[in-house]
């Protein structure tokens, strides 16, 4: 099973900067998604030697932040340079479980399925109170 994880990333560096590591470890593959005036976010991914997309599609169309559009932008550019199988896409300044990749190795998924797991902030506390979707979303390109 292969992983590949997209990330967006604009003015929220020193967050991506504390679980980048983490992210590294358990990713086959990862691509942060920055616009042209982050230059703390290129600089991260310069240092932790990781993909980086540079772009102004957030803000294509007078968009205040296009989220969706950057992250179509750098899906259709992984989609070009290999043949993705898994794809996670994740916020910055989420922590991981530590146990989420061997969870999925163990054969509990399901490839028709969309996957999350239990948001915890980059201070380590459980987010109950708040209604945020897509902060980790992990699913099969293949799946109908």
């Amino acid at each position: 099973m292969h992983i590949t994880g997209i990330v967006t990333c604009v003015d929220y560096m020193p967050y991506l900067e504390d679980q980048l590591d983490m992210w590294k470890c358990t990713l086959d593959n990862l691509l942060v998604i920055t616009n042209v005036r982050d230059g703390n976010t290129q600089d991260i991914c310069k240092k932790f030697e990781v993909n980086c997309l540079i772009t102004d599609k957030f803000y294509e169309n007078n968009a205040l932040f296009n989220k969706g559009a950057a992250i179509n932008e750098g899906f259709e550019k992984l989609n070009k340079e290999s043949e993705l199988d898994w794809v996670l896409f994740f916020d910055a300044d989420i922590i991981p479980p530590s146990n989420w990749r061997m969870f999925i190795l163990k054969g509990i998924v399901d490839h028709r399925n969309l996957y999350g797991c239990k948001r915890i902030n980059s201070e380590g506390k459980d987010i109950y109170d708040e209604d945020i979707a897509g902060f980790f979303h992990l699913f099969n390109v293949k799946s109908p």
